[in-house]
């Protein structure tokens, strides 16, 4: 995406005096970004706003999608959305807009799901699939309000776009069986994904290496949601299934690492850790390349140790992984990682922990996940109980 926009930028824009400054900034932004700059992205926002003070809507297009993605694949998310939605606003309020609507409608799905994203890596769960939603209706061609809400997206809808308009759809639909999951209408979500594993699987063959990205996220959600509705076997063959569709194929490297790393925490999980499933876990995480698919390994590796051996290093890599995530905005991420760090806690005999297991029950119904409630009653019933305070123990294994 980054490559086609640079090349929209040079060939529609004329070298005139007046526009040589955002042109130029432009320009030395994008270098200092193929040269790994760390003021790459401060230098693409200058260029954004010479561009919207020029009013030339391309150039502010170009660079607001740039900057927005930088900062995503440096893993601020929370950045990434509030940078994108001050942008939409900016390109929004232009008085003279000169690019195609369909280029139009392109820029805001982008920004927008950028947005969306940011908001529930904020722990802002309602506000960001109100968002998705809105995306929603720009793909139905409707105009949208800040207020603006509509319905769920539908597979059979999808079929009904255009091919440049599917892409963003699939990841649409992606997005509000997550946001049914954590509602905690699990079921809602799993039916939705059911459809859509079944047209994918049609499809997938005949789709380029773009087309499929967002699909196979589908097919990693659908395993997801399936795995925690408790059907293990379904959700082994889903993974596997998936993995014989992306293993060996260079675009897929990254996203094949995170994919076996599940594969491998879910077999530890379900028939016993062993060494054999260690020694392979451990392998696998070091080929991480991404900085949230470094993260993500290295922390179910982890809890795979735990779940094998009492490791104080693996319960140290998830206090520290909680404590950073707590230091950068990122309060749905943070709440996972600190649940994490509470349960290996739970598991190592840690005593004195109801302030925090309430602590997180109250962090979950703040954000409005739902679906991470059943977890965190059964984790602090289970230290009731391991703490002989059977009855209370048993009231809360009834919540769950």
């Amino acid at each position: 995406m980054k490559k086609h926009i640079l090349l929209i930028c040079i060939l529609t824009t004329s070298l005139t005096f007046a526009e040589t400054n955002y042109i130029e900034l432009y320009m030395q932004a994008s270098a200092a970004h193929e040269n790994d700059d760390p003021n790459a992205i401060d230098k693409m926002k200058l260029a954004f706003e010479a561009a919207i003070a020029a009013g030339n809507e391309n150039y502010a297009e170009c660079c607001a999608i740039n900057g927005t993605e930088w900062l995503y694949n440096q893993n601020k998310v929370v950045a990434s959305g509030e940078y994108a939605y001050s942008c939409h606003n900016a390109i929004e309020a232009m008085a003279n807009q000169t690019l195609l609507p369909a280029r139009q409608q392109i820029r805001r799905i982008i920004l927008l799901g950028y947005y969306e994203r940011g908001l529930q890596s904020a722990g802002k769960i309602g506000a960001a699939w109100k968002i998705n939603r809105q995306v929603t209706e720009l793909l139905r061609g409707e105009k949208i309000t800040t207020t603006s809400d509509g319905a769920a997206i539908t597979v059979s809808e999808i079929a009904k776009l255009p091919p440049q308009m599917e892409m963003y759809a699939w990841r649409v639909l992606e997005r509000e069986a997550d946001y049914l999951d954590l509602a905690g209408r699990t079921n809602e979500a799993k039916t939705l994904l059911d459809e859509a594993v079944t047209t994918i699987r049609t499809s997938w063959s005949g789709w380029s290496f773009k087309q499929r990205f967002y699909p196979k996220k589908i097919l990693h959600t659908h395993a997801n949601i399936i795995d925690f509705l408790g059907y293990q076997t379904e959700a082994i063959a889903a993974q596997e299934e998936l993995e014989r569709k992306i293993i060996n194929i260079s675009q897929y490297y990254d996203a094949h690492v995170i994919l076996k790393m599940n594969i491998l925490r879910n077999r530890s999980q379900w028939f016993g850790p062993s060494q054999e499933l260690m020694d392979e876990a451990k392998a696998t995480s070091s080929r991480a390349v991404s900085l949230s698919n470094k993260r993500n390994s290295q922390n179910m590796l982890a809890k795979m140790e735990l779940d094998f051996s009492d490791s104080k290093d693996a319960l140290q890599a998830l206090a520290k992984d909680a404590d950073d995530t707590a230091n950068t905005g990122a309060a749905y991420e943070a709440f996972y990682s600190q649940r994490e760090h509470l349960i290996a806690r739970r598991k190592a005999g840690e005593k004195n922990l109801d302030a925090n297991f309430q602590s997180m029950l109250l962090n979950a119904r703040k954000q409005g996940n739902k679906r991470a409630e059943p977890t965190i009653y059964r984790e602090y019933a289970q230290y009731l109980l391991d703490n002989k305070q059977v009855f209370e123990s048993l009231q809360l294994f009834g919540e769950a």
